[in-house]
């Protein structure tokens, strides 16, 4: 053989393991593309599932609240356990200033705040209060900074279990109400009615429901000095007028919220007295004395009704 012919046969082996060489790296690259799993980014979108917890909580993260239940299309009774849950960004753990407030129609009207100071760890069982029925929507925030607080997303369902054979009908007052069914009926004048609880949760608890006519109505403590409202023809609107030892410190249109279409006021201890607007010069005052607790008297409210 001479050695051009050498040259040539090697050359030919050198080309045919190139050529398998080559062959043999796409058929493996092929192979591993069909038989090797996807990384998670490049799942489908429907089959991706991203846990978005805390995803949106930074250290500079601007505080908020989120109910979580109830949430919407649940059905209640009033007087059963209700279990309120939420998640918070932000938000000290162990800050004691967290409100719970039950709203009908999801608005400012019918409020009954379940509770004002409970802490901040993402749950709280409440007894439903007297409540009308309806549909009502939880509210949960900070009462020290009023920043993040949160709706439930949707209505939920609670029914009223009112005995009639609670309703106190005030026909001079032009409304009727119902006690709770543990209070009984201390005094029933032209101007008053007095309920205490004997035995209960709020033992020796009194609310006192006054009725009051005139151009204004005024509340006094020693803390808060007075607090008068009126309605002011002129501008059809309602105003409030502080007074403290003796001198007019503010006067002011008043915000308020609505309890079966009749507009609330606080008193000067707030929380523990409301006033009821049944006319421009007509009013129910309530309030309550003993253990300080408020929610014996906002379940009361949300009955007052005119008749």
């Amino acid at each position: 053989m001479n050695k051009d012919k050498k040259i040539i046969i090697v050359l030919v082996i050198i080309i045919i393991v190139l050529v398998v060489g080559v062959l043999a790296f796409v058929m493996g690259k092929n192979y591993k593309e069909k038989n090797e799993l996807p990384v998670v980014g490049n799942l489908p979108q429907e089959n991706h599932v991203v846990d978005n917890t805390n995803t949106d909580c930074l250290p500079t993260t601007t505080p908020w609240i989120k109910v979580i239940s109830p949430n919407g299309g649940e059905t209640y009774t009033a007087g059963q356990q209700l279990a309120v849950k939420w998640q918070s960004c932000n938000v000290p753990a162990s800050s004691h200033d967290i409100f719970v407030a039950l709203h009908q129609d999801g608005e400012f009207k019918n409020v009954s705040y379940l509770s004002n100071a409970t802490i901040n760890d993402g749950s709280e069982i409440f007894t439903i209060p007297s409540v009308p029925s309806g549909n009502y929507k939880i509210r949960v925030g900070s009462s020290s900074a009023r920043v993040g607080q949160d709706y439930s997303d949707n209505f939920f369902t609670i029914n009223s279990t009112t005995n009639q054979n609670n309703i106190i009908t005030k026909n001079d007052w032009g409304v009727s109400f119902a006690k709770m069914a543990d209070w009984d009926i201390v005094t029933n004048t032209n101007n008053e009615v007095s309920l205490k609880q004997n035995v209960g949760q709020w033992e020796g608890d009194v609310i006192k429901i006054s009725y009051v006519s005139g151009q204004s109505i005024t509340d006094t403590d020693a803390k808060f000095g007075n607090i008068t409202y009126f309605y002011d023809v002129n501008s059809s609107q309602w105003m409030k007028t502080t007074n403290e030892n003796g001198v007019v410190t503010s006067v002011a249109t008043v915000s308020f919220y609505t309890t079966n279409n009749l507009p609330v006021f606080y008193g000067t201890g707030r929380w523990k007295t409301y006033i009821v607007s049944t006319s421009n010069t007509t009013f129910i005052k309530l309030n309550i004395s003993g253990s300080g607790q408020s929610q014996p008297l906002t379940d009361l409210l949300q009955t007052i009704k005119k008749i």
